[in-house]
């Protein structure tokens, strides 16, 4: 269970959260994510940071205020998700569907959307760099 603040290191993680689960400034670092389902969850201020994530459902996640640093995403589903306001760099998204994502206000530095759709996303104000 994830709660509010919580610290995660060095763990893999499958398996999900109920739809209407809500932590707020949680940090997952040096972790292993499987088809972790998160889809429809509250993670506000979530930081995930050096961790690999493979075939993870994010879709209509709420992520404002995130940070994702040196992560590998591959094949995740996050269709709606909001990633407003998040910092994210030195990440590669692999074969991800990121349609309808919401990267308003964001900073996205090195990061690369290798073979994701991206269709209808939104990018207002978002800082993009390298």
């Amino acid at each position: 269970m994830l709660i509010d603040e919580a610290r995660l290191e060095e763990i893999r993680l499958t398996g999900g959260l109920a739809p209407d689960a809500s932590a707020q400034g949680a940090t997952i670092s040096a972790a292993t994510l499987t088809g972790v389902r998160v889809a429809g969850a509250r993670l506000d201020g979530l930081h995930l940071k050096d961790c690999v994530v493979t075939g993870a459902d994010f879709a209509n996640t709420c992520l404002r205020d995130a940070m994702f640093e040196r992560c590998v995403l591959t094949d995740c589903r996050m269709t709606g998700v909001d990633l407003s306001r998040t910092r994210i760099r030195d990440v590669s998204f692999n074969d991800c569907m990121l349609d309808m994502a919401n990267f308003a206000e964001s900073r996205i530095d090195r990061t690369e959307f290798g073979g994701s759709s991206l269709r209808e996303s939104i990018f207002e104000q978002t800082q993009l760099r390298d």
